[in-house]
């Protein structure tokens, strides 16, 4: 079983499969520098422009909307078939924005949750094909785009499944959605692959496993960290 050393109060977090967590509260994670480890192996993120540090919520990534983002390892997106990305976050403004985005070559969108776009939809993007085989999007209230919420995005293109939670609830799925993942050259936290959609908000943490999360698996991981967040 891995040491995982995400800040949580009840059950713990799934481990199985999981290949990149990084925690801005942990700081075996982050220690002020620029650097950020992962907590699921041995590659680093890198914070640029400015990611400002807060210590609410037991710490926290503020990304100003204008410039901040983090670089990610390649490797921290798995290819092939599955995968889920989960974020603990507060939205600061509704603007065009990625809280997450990847590319394998440089110009071809293979990765991107518009978290939300500036419509106030939640877009997901995942794959190599048209966006009938991979994308599916939400249009959350209010409420659910205020305060702290828990996002996850998993694809299993096996079964064709896309799926996104929120708050340990599922709010959208999509069937057909078989393109699978390519390996990645580029990607980006807090913004697309290239210097566009900047997000302007706060991020707690960030898991990305190789595998579709089950509900339960979304929900366990859900109530291990929702304390943390009031």
């Amino acid at each position: 079983k891995k040491q995982i050393y995400i800040m949580y109060v009840g059950p713990d977090i799934v481990d199985d499969g999981l290949i990149f967590a990084v925690d801005a509260g942990s700081g075996r994670s982050y220690d002020g520098t620029t650097t950020v480890n992962n907590l699921a192996g041995s590659n680093t993120a890198t914070l640029y422009n400015g990611v400002t540090y807060l210590s609410i919520n037991g710490g926290v990534w503020d990304f100003d909307g204008t410039d901040d983002y983090a670089g990610l390892p390649n490797s921290a997106i798995p290819t092939g078939n599955q995968i889920t990305m989960s974020f603990w976050v507060e939205v600061d403004s509704i603007q065009n924005s990625s809280i997450i985005a990847g590319s394998s070559n440089g110009s071809t969108q293979n990765l991107n949750v518009h978290l939300p776009w500036g419509n106030s939809t939640v877009y997901f993007d995942c794959g190599s094909g048209v966006a009938a085989t991979s994308r599916i999007q939400y249009v959350p209230s209010t409420a659910e785009l205020t305060g702290w919420h828990n996002w996850v995005f998993t694809k299993n293109a096996s079964t064709g499944i896309m799926k996104i939670y929120l708050d340990g609830t599922e709010k959208s799925s999509g069937s057909g959605r078989t393109s699978t993942i390519p390996a990645l050259t580029v990607v980006n936290l807090g913004r697309f692959y290239t210097a566009l959609y900047y997000n302007n908000g706060k991020m707690a943490n960030a898991l990305i496993y190789d595998t579709a999360l089950t509900a339960a698996e979304v929900t366990q991981n859900y109530n291990a960290q929702k304390s943390r967040f009031g």
